[in-house]
């Protein structure tokens, strides 16, 4: 079961990564970090928590993070250098966060 987050431990992360959560995704780590979402009929995926070392139970919870998550994927050859892996299936498909390209 999803704990809360509090919101330090989300900046932390998002530090970590140099990059700002899309706020529906901020605001659904905050509620519940971690937990599975349904993408289609066929499609389930669940979400890295953010490392929330506030206490054991949740440091137990939460070792095994999107910031340590996305460092082992950014190995991976052809994946997008600048993606974060939010979450996976189970069989190697990853869920992630793709930058979007600046206007400017």
């Amino acid at each position: 079961m999803p704990f809360p987050l509090d919101e330090r431990f989300l900046i932390a992360a998002e530090t970590s990564l140099g990059v700002r959560f899309p706020e529906p995704y901020r605001a659904r780590l905050l509620a519940q970090n971690g937990g599975d979402v349904e993408l289609g009929a066929d499609e389930s995926f669940t979400l890295h928590p953010v490392r929330d070392d506030s206490d054991g139970k949740r440091t137990r919870r939460t070792w095994d993070d999107v910031v340590r998550q996305t460092q082992l994927a950014r190995a991976w050859p052809g994946f997008p250098p600048d993606a974060i892996a939010i979450g996976d299936d189970g069989c190697g498909n990853a869920l992630v966060l793709l930058p979007l390209a600046s206007s400017t």
